[in-house]
């Protein structure tokens, strides 16, 4: 079938268009990796958009490198909080139509939005309350290690 409006025809054909998550500053997309065999998080930045923007391919594949170095804080330490960052599959730049990066898809609910709906169905749970605040705490104090050991 056609591919959705707003799904980009230069992105290659394993990557299967499922929803449009939404678009703040760059459109994201719900897919489907045929190759890998998994759902992911499809952002797409579009030639246009960059040169408006004033973004560069370079800042794009930045932001992808980021995560993976985060994630590979995993091997040694999960307690650290590595693990509780959406990780980046790859960056692929396509020179002349734009760029996009795979991520994980860690569900479509932000954290208000899970707050607020478990809220309505009679309270969040003291569990996993606490779970989240534990997972907040760790992943701040990784960013915070994390932006010390840059300095």
């Amino acid at each position: 079938g056609a591919a959705p409006a707003g799904w980009p025809a230069w992105l290659p054909s394993t990557l299967q268009p499922e929803a449009k998550l939404g678009e703040s500053q760059w459109p994201v997309w719900r897919a489907r990796n045929t190759a890998e065999g998994r759902a992911e998080v499809v952002k797409i930045f579009s030639s246009v958009d960059m040169c408006v923007k004033g973004v560069d391919s370079s800042s794009v594949e930045r932001e992808c490198r980021t995560a993976q170095q985060l994630q590979r804080l995993r091997a040694p330490d999960a307690s650290r909080g590595s693990d509780f960052f959406m990780q980046c599959y790859g960056h692929t730049a396509n020179t002349g139509a734009g760029d996009f990066l795979e991520l994980e898809l860690c569900g479509q609910d932000t954290l208000s939005a899970w707050f607020e709906a478990a809220w309505t169905a009679g309270g969040v749970p003291v569990g996993a309350g606490q779970q989240m605040w534990d997972q907040l705490q760790r992943s701040l104090a990784l960013l915070t290690e994390r932006k010390g050991e840059q300095s």
